[in-house]
Order: structure tokens, then C-alpha cells, then sequence
């Protein structure tokens, strides 16, 4: 498996740092909307059924004040490389409280 870009991780942990400080009220109500999914889930891994049978994983969830900031912080090939399964799995166990499963992922 490749290893994760340091300075990488580091942008995408100061911009959900900084978006976590600056945006308190949103952060409080995207806390509370995922309490809600995480106790209706059918399973506890967060899986819905796809098309013929497939299962998928719901990974995490962003408030779309976080999406727009990475989108806008981050370069083309670094939002690329942030959207494969090896970040988005590193993200959510530096910041569970974008996972929509329990547990660590």
C-alpha cells in the first residue's frame, strides 16, 4: 500500500482544524445530524445496498462547508489523492466524527 503524504495530511488536518474553529454552530449541528445516522443505521458498518446485490460502505459524511474548503484549499492532484480509500481512511480515524460507522475504520 503507498504511503500517505505527510504535508498532505497535514493541510487537510489544518483546514478541518481551522473550518472546526471558525464555523462552531454548523460543527455542532453536523455533530448531532451524525449521532442521528450512526442510530439508524441497518448495520453497524454503515452499508447500503447498490445496484444487483452490491454492498457499500459509506465511509464519512463533510458538511458541505468543509467540502467547499477543500476543494478550494486543495490542488487538483492533492483533492485526487485525498479521495482515495487510504486517506478517507486515515480521515476518519484522525477525525471520527466524520465517520458515519462506529469504531475505527
Amino acid at each position: 500500500m503507498l504511503k500517505l503524504s505527510p504535508a498532505l495530511c497535514e493541510k487537510i488536518t489544518k483546514i478541518t482544524e481551522d473550518y472546526i474553529k471558525d464555523n462552531p454552530i454548523e460543527w455542532i449541528n453536523f455533530r448531532s445530524q451524525q449521532k442521528v445516522i450512526r442510530d439508524n443505521l441497518k448495520t453497524k458498518w454503515a452499508e447500503v445496498n447498490g445496484e444487483e446485490g452490491i454492498v457499500i460502505r459509506e465511509i464519512l459524511q463533510t458538511p458541505e462547508t468543509l467540502y467547499t474548503l477543500f476543494k478550494m484549499k486543495l490542488s487538483p492532484i492533492e483533492s485526487l489523492e485525498f479521495n482515495e480509500e487510504r486517506y478517507k481512511l486515515w480521515f476518519g480515524n484522525k477525525f471520527p466524527d466524520f465517520r458515519t460507522s462506529e469504531g475505527r475504520l
